[in-house]
């Protein structure tokens, strides 16, 4: 007799750098004929924890809607690319589903989830607002600086200044902690 059988496989979690700017996960995903006979799976996609700002369901290419036929014992694969946008923060996730269905047999099914988390890369840039001062002696100067976080996640930087001792540079603060870009 005809039975009928539906596996997948290729999901799980990706890690993604963004250091360069923005950058594309992959997975390969395969639907799995576990029957004894040709069959054709039918493919769902839930694809709501795709932020907007990635480009919501337009993020993710490669979403058949079916395997085609496939011989028993046989597979379809295919490769699924999303695109995160250079400007995602660290921590943050898109996360989708696919659910393969049995065209012979609705009660098989196989679903699998894939998710993509971007991770923290640093950066940092430094300006003053002038090269150089002058005072009468025994004055102070003032020279302020900004300190600019390029990164995607919040850092703290460690602010130390040099120069002669006879002098006494100080800073007015000893570190900083600024939030993302």
């Amino acid at each position: 007799a005809e039975w009928y059988g539906v596996s997948v496989s290729g999901a799980g979690s990706r890690n993604v750098d963004l250091s360069e700017g923005s950058a594309i996960s992959t997975w390969n995903v395969a639907v799995n004929n576990l029957g004894n006979t040709k069959d054709t799976f039918s493919i769902a996609w839930d694809v709501s924890g795709i932020p907007a700002d990635w480009g919501g369901p337009d993020a993710l290419s490669i979403t058949p809607d079916t395997s085609g036929e496939i011989d028993w014992q046989g597979s379809s694969t295919f490769d699924m690319f999303l695109t995160v946008p250079g400007d995602a923060l660290a921590g943050t996730s898109a996360s989708f589903s696919m659910t393969a269905t049995s065209s012979n047999s609705v009660d098989e099914t196989a679903s699998q989830s894939f998710v993509a988390t971007v991770d923290q890369h640093y950066g940092v840039s430094l300006s003053v607002d002038s090269d150089s001062k002058s005072k009468a002696p025994g004055g102070v100067v003032d020279f302020i600086f900004n300190v600019t976080n390029t990164g995607n996640g919040e850092d703290t930087f460690g602010i130390m200044v040099d120069g002669p001792a006879l002098w006494t540079p100080t800073a007015s603060q000893s570190n900083i902690t600024i939030s993302a870009v």
